[in-house]
């Protein structure tokens, strides 16, 4: 590969098909926020002619100190400008040794990829107003030797849209079929779904959070267990348990569950708080450890079906969903939600949709929202917008992404 002075991002057209291909690495803190979730990946093109080829897939899990420190930074606990301050750093640190490791894998060396994309931690979000993130770009850009990008929520946020969901414009991309309706469904800390009805131009693209995934899931086993579990591993302790569906029907009534799109949540509306309340409301009913889990996993996979059944399936069918992310490891979940869907698909007169993964389209299960922040970074770096505007309320289209530059390669001054 050409040196980076030679090979950094222009602004371009649609095409750049006699280039050589940009070499792009993608990084997510999921809403979960027990880890990164990283890409490699070659693109060529721009826009709908993009075409991309990863290269490489890595996870790596937050040392525990870091990951309760971050989450000793989620409401309702305070902490010091100086704490906000190191932590921010830290994940900086933490995220460029991941990149570090990821380039290795390939042989890559310092400067030698094109553009680095990162989502930190996300520890606040009102999606009135922005989102207020962790990671500090400048020590990424610093580990890897290139632009580096991250923050690409808030251009969309200060055109007055909710930052999110984002992830839409590359779904478009990778899985819009002219006579096939189809829906991305993403299962990581929070449920997200990119309903791609068939022959959708994009400005009809729309996307929305259905609520939880793994989140109360999770809190819901650290709970139960002192923290010495923080996930329900394959879905076993659901499997074993009992949905009580009288306090399921009751946790469904959460007014966000109603609300019509365009619409996001967090960890404001279901991380600990509301994982805890589940646990007290879930003891006083006299529900054991794996009933409790049980009846979390339920509420994931029913509150995403009825989503499908009010803003989804009177559009139009859906043929195929695609899941994505963590949660599609949790065979309990994806067994429920399978079928939820296929009922709330016969309560509108439609087949059931097949439901598969990325991997069964050629792509990483969870490295989706990864690879979608280094296209939609690759995007803003060659001036062009990628947020969609019939997705997130935004009063127009944005270029998404705030940058630190990396040191000058030898000579690149002289």
């Amino acid at each position: 590969m050409t040196s980076r002075g030679a090979s950094r991002p222009e602004r371009a057209g649609h095409g750049d098909g006699h280039q050589p291909p940009r070499r792009l690495l993608g990084m997510m803190v999921g809403t979960s926020c027990d880890g990164v979730s990283a890409c490699l990946l070659e693109s060529r093109g721009l826009g709908l002619e993009r075409q991309i080829r990863v290269l490489q897939v890595k996870e790596k899990a937050f040392p525990p100190d870091l990951r309760a420190a971050l989450f000793r930074l989620y409401p309702p606990h305070r902490f010091s400008a100086r704490r906000l301050l190191t932590l921010h750093l830290e994940v900086g640190r933490f995220l460029g040794e991941v990149a570090r490791e990821l380039m290795a894998t390939q042989g890559l060396a310092w400067g030698q990829v094109d553009l680095v994309a990162f989502q930190g931690p996300i520890l606040y979000h009102d999606p009135k107003a922005g989102q207020l993130e962790l990671g500090e770009p400048a020590l990424v850009a610093e580990a890897t030797g290139a632009v580096t990008v991250c923050r690409l929520r808030a251009a969309d946020a200060a055109a007055g849209g909710q930052g999110a969901p984002l992830s839409p414009y590359v779904d478009y991309l990778l899985f819009r079929h002219p006579t096939e309706g189809r829906a991305v469904q993403n299962l990581g800390g929070i449920a997200n779904v990119t309903p791609l009805w068939a022959g959708l131009s994009q400005d009809q693209v729309t996307a929305f959070d259905t609520g939880p995934a793994n989140m109360v899931i999770d809190g819901v086993v650290s709970l139960l267990t002192d923290g010495r579990e923080t996930f329900d591993r394959d879905g076993r302790r659901a499997a074993r348990g009992r949905v009580d569906q009288a306090f399921l029907e009751e946790l469904l009534e959460h007014p966000y569950f109603r609300q019509a799109p365009p619409k996001t949540t967090g960890r404001e509306d279901f991380g600990m708080p509301y994982a805890q309340r589940l646990v007290a409301e879930g003891r006083a009913r006299g529900l054991g450890d794996d009933d409790l889990v049980a009846t979390a996993t339920a509420l994931t996979a029913e509150s995403i079906a009825q989503a499908y059944g009010r803003f989804v399936f009177p559009r139009g069918p859906i043929h195929r969903v695609i899941l994505g992310g963590g949660g599609v490891r949790n065979s309990t979940l994806v067994a429920m939600l399978t079928a939820a869907l296929a009922r709330e698909a016969a309560q509108h007169g439609q087949p059931a949709p097949v439901v598969e993964r990325h991997a069964d389209h050629g792509l990483p299960d969870e490295g989706r929202e990864a690879i979608t922040w280094a296209i939609l970074a690759d995007e803003g770096i060659h001036g062009r917008p990628a947020n969609l505007p019939s997705v997130t309320g935004a009063r127009h289209r944005a270029r998404l992404g705030q940058v630190a530059w990396p040191p000058p390669m030898p000579g690149e001054l002289a």
